[in-house]
């Protein structure tokens, strides 16, 4: 029998009070993103035929506390009621770490913290549940996703491929052994990613991801020319000033790594060709930008191809 290794985050721990939809509340461009790109997942799932399903199956691939996609959730469900009824079960399921914040995802779907109106409030016959995995393992059955959505997820790695010299951010690396190192995890993470979404949706399903990229002018989130500062600058020269003055070493400074890797435009459409028993077609690229370039995006829409 396989053993599986230990478990490792492969992002930040939840920040805020457990329970309170702290991290939706303050996250005002996530949720832009999310409604920006709101009407593009309704055209995919307005092409679906549902009338023979036994169950449709909506998942929020690393959902943090449930109010960012709650809007998109509930126009998906509205949608779906409107052209087939009330009889057709939905299923949505929120998948994010084991630990993730479930508890604002479960009060949030019952209405009993403030934010977006949860569909379960309106809409019968929808059922809600979650899935504390980590999006680098398969999360549900093969065949069994009908609807997938992910946004500002996929850009954390899995595993931290080495410590970056003199930045805290792999876009600032200066070394070309530590440049190469973490772009070859990002291209082996993104291909395992998409191999298990591949095995999870149904045929005839579609996975959306609005994630963040680097544009064809080296611009990504927070480093555009209409940003005053960068953050990942700041926060570099932040944490070595603290070196400088003694309160950490340098080796501390050195250790202190985002263990993400924001991907060109062109990247994020490479798609893996080995390893699927589905091969996966990008029907639909969208640049998402808001406001002013500050928040840069790329919204994919994939579905399977059964051979």
């Amino acid at each position: 029998m396989e053993e599986k290794n230990a478990f490792v985050p492969h992002s930040h721990l939840p920040y805020g009070k457990v329970g309170s939809g702290f991290y939706s509340t303050r996250s005002i461009a996530n949720r832009q993103v999310v409604k920006t790109a709101t009407p593009l997942v309704l055209r995919e799932l307005d092409a679906m035929a549902l009338e023979k399903q036994s169950v449709v199956t909506l998942v929020d691939y690393g959902t943090a506390d449930g109010g960012i996609s709650m809007d998109l959730i509930y126009a998906c469900v509205k949608a779906i009621r409107e052209k087939y009824g009330a009889k057709l079960p939905i299923n949505v399921i929120y998948e994010d770490q084991p630990v993730n914040d479930f508890t604002s995802v479960f009060l949030r779907t019952q209405g009993l913290i403030p934010g977006p109106r949860s569909y379960l409030l309106d809409f019968p016959n929808v059922f809600v549940m979650a899935s504390g995995t980590n999006f680098y393992d398969q999360c549900f059955p093969n065949d069994s996703v009908t609807l997938g959505f992910s946004s500002n997820c996929a850009h954390w790695l899995r595993d931290k491929p080495c410590d970056m010299t003199g930045t805290t951010c792999h876009l600032f690396i200066t070394v070309p052994e530590e440049k190469e190192k973490f772009g070859a995890q990002a291209e082996k993470d993104w291909e395992l990613y998409l191999t298990k979404r591949a095995a999870e949706l149904s045929p005839g399903g579609s996975m959306a991801l609005a994630e963040l990229a680097v544009d064809e002018n080296d611009q990504f989130t927070g480093h555009t020319k209409d940003a005053k500062y960068c953050s990942e600058t700041v926060l570099s020269t932040i944490w070595k000033s603290l070196s400088d003055e003694g309160i950490i070493t340098k080796d501390e400074v050195t250790k202190t790594n985002i263990i993400s890797y924001f991907r060109k435009d062109y990247r994020i459409l490479v798609l893996p060709k080995r390893n699927l028993k589905s091969s996966m077609n990008c029907t639909t690229v969208t640049k998402l930008r808001w406001p002013s370039a500050l928040r840069i995006m790329g919204l994919i829409m994939l579905t399977p191809i059964w051979s």
